[in-house]
């Protein structure tokens, strides 16, 4: 946001938090070019940022999936935590599917049951 030099303060102030940018009007052409260059660097890093936090929220699920799945087993099969952790890794490598796949195979098939 570019704003005169006289409100640039007050607009900054009002606006920083929510991420906004400000420039104080007049500025010079590398300055502009300088100030957009940096925008460019924070918009990549935030993408970056985001990017990591949907891999790492996507993880979280698939361990709540197979560990929903594993006490099914345990519970159902009457297996150890271990056995449950194995039987699903060893499915998940013969049939060359995500270990979220067989766990969710499994959590299906027994919500049919009962």
């Amino acid at each position: 946001m570019i704003v005169r030099s006289e409100q640039h303060s007050q607009v900054y102030t009002a606006v920083s938090s929510s991420g906004i940018f400000t420039i104080p009007r007049p500025c010079s052409r590398q300055s502009l070019e300088m100030a957009l260059q940096w925008l460019v660097s924070a918009r990549e890093r935030l993408r970056k940022a985001e990017e990591k936090a949907e891999t790492i929220e996507e993880k979280m699920d698939e361990i709540r999936v197979v560990n929903r799945a594993k006490w099914l087993l345990i519970e159902k099969r009457g297996l150890a935590e271990s056995e449950a952790h194995r039987f699903i890794e060893k499915k998940a490598m013969d049939t060359c599917v995500t270990r979220r796949t067989i766990a969710e195979g499994i959590i299906d098939n027994y919500k049919q049951k009962t």
